[in-house]
Order: structure tokens, then C-alpha cells, then sequence
């Protein structure tokens, strides 16, 4: 028997999204289960385009775009608690995006380039992507 209470999961998606809400609930935590939406629903749509032949710049750059509008709203309000659509922070989210995108294209050509398929050099991608995206938000874009 543990010494520390175990935690009780959530019963409901209500549940889970007061669970993120929560204002003593960690950062990572929200940047997780923000960041994992974002992934099923980008990585998904990329990986169709990538299953369709659209070249591999094309998709990433149509994924990106909407990574981009769906994780500045939920990076902000969800993860970082961060008040919307000030200039400097939708800047700083675009130039971010775009260093995500190109980093992405590029990376996926290179695992191209040592035989890896493109669908899993995009999945290999994500979590180098995804550390990268928290430190910078973390400490530039919606830093408080």
C-alpha cells in the first residue's frame, strides 16, 4: 500500500477539462493535453496529405497553417493562460510557427534521404517539435 493517495481519473470529458482549468494545475500538464490534440488532429491531417502524394513541403505547410490557428488558441487560453490576440504574442506565435514548419519540412527530408518513409519521419519529428514549441512559448511567446 502506497503511502500517497492514488489519484482518482477523470469520469467525464467536463471533468477533464475543469481537471486542466485548474488554477493550481501545472503548465506542462495543460501544454500536454493541449499539445496532444493539436498532434492527433495535425499529424492526422498531415499524414493523409503525405498518403495522397501532396508533396511533402506542400503538406507540411498546409498542416502548419492549421496547427498554427488551432495552437494559439489552445496554447494560449488552455496551456499558458494567456490573454488573446495582443500583437506581440500572435507575432511571436507566427515566427515560431514558421521556424516549427521549416524545421519539420526539413527534418522529414532528411529522414527521407537515409530511407526512412515520410509518414514516419513525421511522426518521428514530434517530439523534437514539441519540446522545442514549449520552451520557446514558455519563455517568449506567452510569457507573462
Amino acid at each position: 500500500m502506497s503511502r500517497f493517495p492514488q489519484p482518482v481519473a477523470p469520469r467525464s470529458l467536463v471533468q477533464i477539462y475543469r481537471s486542466l482549468r485548474h488554477p493550481t494545475g501545472g503548465t506542462k500538464r495543460r501544454f500536454g493535453a493541449a499539445g496532444l490534440s493539436n498532434v492527433l488532429l495535425t499529424n492526422g491531417a498531415l499524414q493523409l496529405l503525405l498518403h495522397h502524394h501532396v508533396p511533402v513541403m506542400t503538406a507540411t505547410l498546409i498542416a502548419q497553417i492549421f496547427n498554427g490557428i488551432y495552437g494559439y488558441i489552445s496554447y494560449g487560453t488552455i496551456a499558458f493562460r494567456s490573454s488573446l490576440f495582443k500583437a506581440s504574442s500572435l507575432g511571436r506565435y507566427g515566427l515560431l510557427a514558421t521556424g516549427l514548419w521549416l524545421s519539420n519540412w526539413a527534418g522529414i527530408q532528411l529522414f527521407v534521404q537515409q530511407g526512412v518513409p515520410k509518414s514516419v519521419g513525421a511522426l518521428l519529428m514530434v517530439p523534437l517539435l514539441a519540446l522545442s514549441s514549449f520552451v520557446v512559448q514558455s519563455v517568449w511567446v506567452f510569457a507573462k
